[in-house]
C-alpha cells in the first residue's frame, strides 16, 4: 500500500478522479479532494446538502449533486462545480430531479434522469445547452463512448449526440431491456433482465450473439479480449467477444456490486462482504492476485489512475501500485468450471 487515507466518515459514493486528485463525498455533507501521489488532504468544502450519486471531475472543477429539504419540506436538487485546485465553488445550479447517472464530457455536464430525461448543462456556468425526453420510459443504464450517450430504457436503447442532444441511433427493444452496458467501437455489450449476456452490432442493428444464463448479472466489464460479468449468485464469468462462449467460470464466496477493473490481463474484483479484493487472470479465470484492504469494502467503484489502482474503503481510500504484490491472506472459497 502506498498511502491510506481515513475520514473518520462514511463514503457514501465511489469517489470521482482527475489525473492530480480523488475526491470523496463523506456522509457529513462534505467533499474533500486528495493528492493522488501521497493522499494528503488538498481542502475540504460543504457541500451544502446531501448526496447519493457519484460526482465526476476534470482538470478543472468537480461535479456534484446535493438534496436538501426547504422550510416546507419540500426537496431541493442542485449541482454544482468546485474548483479542482481550490475547493471554491464555481456554480450552483437548481435541476428538476435528482440524476440517475452524471458524465463529465468535453464542454458539458450531462444528467440523465430515471424517467428517461436527459440534460446537458455548460461546463464554464451551469446554463442549460440542451434537454432530451425519452418517452417515459424507466432508465436501466447509461454509458459515454465516442462522442455519444448510450442510453438503455425499459422501451429501447439511444445512441444521443453530446453536442446538440440530438438522436443519433434507436433500437427498440420490447419485452427486454439491458440492464448493464459496455461500448467498445460499434459493439454494445449488455445483460437483459431475462438472465442473458448479449453482444449487439450498432451498425448493422443486430444481435451478434446472445448466451442464456441461469442467473441475473450485476456487472459487465470488458477485460482485453474477453467479456467480464459478476452474477448474483457470487460467481464471476468470463465469455469470448467473438461468439459469447462461456471460456471459465468462478466462485468467489460473495456477491460483488462494485464494477471491476481491468489491469493488464488481469480483472479485479471488490466482493461485497470481506476485506480482500481478488485479482482473476482474465483468459483462465485463476486466482492470480489477493489485496487485504483492512476494512470493510463497500459497492464504490475501484479504478487504476496513473498506475495507481485507488480502492475505496467503508471510510475513505486506499492506494496501491497497479499490480500489486500480496503477502498470504485466506484465499476465498473458488471453484473454476470450464464450459465444454
Amino acid at each position: 500500500m502506498l498511502w491510506n487515507f481515513d475520514s473518520g466518515e462514511s463514503l457514501i459514493a465511489s469517489p470521482a478522479y482527475n489525473h492530480q486528485a480523488a475526491f470523496l463525498v463523506l456522509d457529513k455533507g462534505n467533499i474533500v479532494a486528495l493528492s493522488l501521489q501521497d493522499g494528503t488532504v488538498r481542502w475540504r468544502t460543504a457541500i451544502g446538502g446531501t448526496s447519493s450519486l457519484k460526482p465526476v471531475a476534470d482538470e478543472q472543477a468537480v461535479y456534484v449533486v446535493t438534496q436538501t429539504k426547504n422550510g416546507d419540506g419540500v426537496m431541493r436538487v442542485s449541482m454544482r462545480a468546485i474548483s479542482s485546485v481550490s475547493g471554491v465553488v464555481l456554480w450552483i445550479k437548481e435541476i428538476p430531479d435528482d440524476p440517475r447517472f452524471l458524465f463529465a464530457c468535453e464542454k458539458s455536464v450531462v444528467a440523465v434522469f430515471n424517467q428517461g430525461k436527459i440534460m446537458a448543462v455548460d461546463k464554464a456556468s451551469g446554463s442549460r445547452i440542451w434537454s432530451r425526453e425519452l418517452g417515459g420510459a424507466a432508465v436501466s443504464d447509461a454509458k459515454v463512448a465516442d462522442g455519444k450517450l448510450y442510453v438503455s430504457t425499459t422501451e429501447a436503447i439511444s445512441q444521443i449526440s453530446l453536442g446538440d442532444g440530438t438522436i443519433a441511433g434507436f433500437y427498440q427493444m420490447p419485452g427486454t431491456s439491458f440492464e448493464h452496458l459496455w461500448i467498445s467501437k460499434n459493439m454494445v455489450y449488455g445483460s437483459t433482465d431475462d438472465k442473458i449476456v448479449t453482444a449487439f452490432d450498432w451498425t448493422t442493428r443486430r444481435f451478434v450473439w446472445r448466451t442464456k444464463l441461469d442467473t441475473a448479472i450485476k456487472t459487465i466489464t470488458l477485460a482485453d479480449d474477453v467479456l467480464i460479468a459478476t452474477s448474483t449468485n457470487n460467481y464471476v464469468y468470463g465469455f469470448s467477444l467473438g461468439r459469447g462462449k462461456r471460456i471459465w467460470k468462478r466462485d468467489i464466496g460473495s456477491r460483488i456490486l462494485a464494477e471491476p477493473i481491468a489491469i493488464s490481463g488481469s480483472v479485479l474484483l471488490a466482493p461485497l462482504s470481506g476485506e480482500t479484493c481478488v485479482v482473476l487472470d482474465v483468459r483462465q479465470g485463476r486466482v492470480q492476485n489477493l489485496v487485504p484492504v483492512g476494512q470493510s469494502i463497500t459497492a464504490a467503484s475501484p479504478t487504476v489512475v496513473n498506475n495507481l489502482l485507488l480502492l475505496p474503503v467503508q471510510n475513505g481510500l486506499r492506494a496501491y501500485t497497479s499490480q500489486p504484490v500480496v503477502t498470504s491472506p485466506k484465499p476465498p472459497s473458488t471453484s473454476n468450471q470450464s464450459s465444454k
